[in-house]
């Protein structure tokens, strides 16, 4: 009979890894996609590997692999461009960085709640709405990253250009909403 091998079993530690790594990372992956799912997958590349590489004797070894599959996998699902049928109701590139103010205002009847109250916002708040919530503006934020030494509102500020000084944004983009 052969002798099973202890460095690939499925025990508490690695399960209590996969379960904490899936919850960690859920907000990666699409909307439509339970937390159940992920922490499945998991199990699936734990017995993928465990199927690709039988003789590891070294379970330190074992759980590396394991955990850049799983995160490699997590990776390569945030990368895919899920569509949801409420995306699919309105053409996502409605930002038009030139005229902020009115760039909204189509969508608001077919999109849900946060695009209607951006739609009726001014400009520095409807600004740093429409860069979190339309796809040009998604691309604006991924084109110019935010900098180590740069604080959140200097970072939007410098995105639509204003003065820092003169507007803390996430402060008023809070204020907006919370009275909203």
């Amino acid at each position: 009979m052969p002798r099973l091998n202890s460095a690939t079993g499925l025990d508490r530690g690695m399960e209590a890894w996969i379960i904490l790594t899936a919850r960690k990372n859920y907000w990666r992956i699409a909307p439509w996609m339970e937390p159940e799912d992920l922490i499945q997958d998991g199990y699936l590349v734990w017995a993928r590997c465990r199927d690709h590489y039988p003789d590891i004797v070294a379970r330190s070894h074992f759980m590396a692999l394991v955990k850049t599959s799983f995160i490699n996998h997590i990776t390569s699902l945030a990368r895919k461009k899920f569509r949801t049928p409420e995306e699919l109701l309105v053409d996502s590139s409605i930002l038009d960085l030139d005229g902020f103010p009115n760039s909204l205002s189509m969508a608001c009847c077919q999109e849900g709640y946060l695009l209607c109250v951006a739609a009726q916002a001014t400009f520095p708040i409807k600004a740093v709405l429409e860069l979190l919530t339309t796809q040009r503006g998604m691309k604006l934020l991924r084109t110019f990253p935010q900098k180590r030494s740069e604080g959140l509102n200097r970072y939007l500020c410098r995105l639509i250009g204003i003065d820092a000084e003169r507007f803390d944004l996430p402060a008023l983009v809070e204020g907006y909403l919370s009275a909203a």
